[in-house]
């Protein structure tokens, strides 16, 4: 029994003084939103943004959501939103489901893509996003 309890003790005391991962606190709420209106009949576009995501900070991708109206005939047709070229939100119904996303620390190009290469079409798109701390 002494021994069971010695082995427990320095667990638990080997686990505070080891290395860890640290602790996440939340620091703060960003909002990214994007717009794009598609000039061009035969080139789809795409409006970038670079992000760093700071050292000792990580992100959480809450939310990706885009829409569209063209303003000839009323049609809306959904964008893609992206995180370095990799799609996260497909408005064209194939993949529109996101599930949330943590980021470490480095930099990221946030997209907007239109989906259409149908002129005088007006996108608008937001990534929602939660900032924590790092503490050890």
């Amino acid at each position: 029994m002494k021994l069971k309890l010695i082995v427990i003790g320095l667990i638990a005391f080997c686990s505070t003084i080891g290395y860890g991962q640290g602790n996440l606190q939340f620091n703060e709420v960003k909002y990214l939103p994007f717009t794009l209106t598609q000039t061009s009949t035969t080139v789809v576009q795409e409006t970038q943004l670079s992000v760093t995501v700071p050292v000792n900070k990580v992100w959480k991708i809450e939310a990706a959501c885009s829409n569209s109206i063209n303003s000839i005939n009323g049609a809306s047709v959904n964008g893609k939103m992206m995180i370095d070229a990799r799609i996260v939100f497909d408005g064209s119904g194939s993949g529109s489901l996101f599930a949330p996303l943590w980021l470490p620390a480095g930099t990221y190009v946030f997209s907007l893509r239109a989906l259409t290469t149908s002129s005088s079409t007006f996108y608008t798109g937001y990534f929602s996003v939660i900032e924590f701390n790092v503490v050890p």
